[in-house]
């Protein structure tokens, strides 16, 4: 068994235990009027992770979609020109994507203003030229 079908199971296993806890939560609702406190922020959650957990078998099994009917018509050095510009596009966007998750160091709070910068001091406003 390689690490991929490890994960897959781990997804398996992950849905199947959400399912109990989706019916819980209904039972809990109707019969008792009481869900189960939590529960869509679980299956929420779940839901990202067996995703993820998934992809990987999915990459590597060739089980993704592939759409190629018109790359396939072109001749090969066109077609390694494509696959390169793709591969760019979706390492720019990831790059984007760890960009905007990363959060930006404590700095005081700059605003332009028609080109000037000025910092939002404990004292007032300060700006480098009035």
């Amino acid at each position: 068994m390689t690490g991929h079908d490890v994960l897959l199971v781990i997804a398996a296993v992950l849905g199947f235990l959400l399912s109990f806890v989706v019916v819980a939560d209904v039972v809990g609702r109707v019969a008792f009027n009481s869900p189960l406190k939590g529960t869509p922020e679980m299956v929420s959650i779940s839901i990202v992770m067996i995703c993820f957990l998934q992809a990987g078998y999915a990459v590597r099994s060739g089980g993704m979609i592939n759409v190629d009917f018109l790359l396939v018509r072109m001749p090969a050095r066109i077609q390694s020109y494509v696959m390169a510009a793709g591969a760019l596009c979706g390492l720019g966007f990831f790059g984007l994507v760890c960009w905007g998750a990363v959060d930006p160091p404590s700095t005081p709070d700059i605003e332009r203003v028609r080109g000037e910068a000025r910092c939002a001091c404990r004292r007032g406003r300060r700006g480098s030229s009035s």
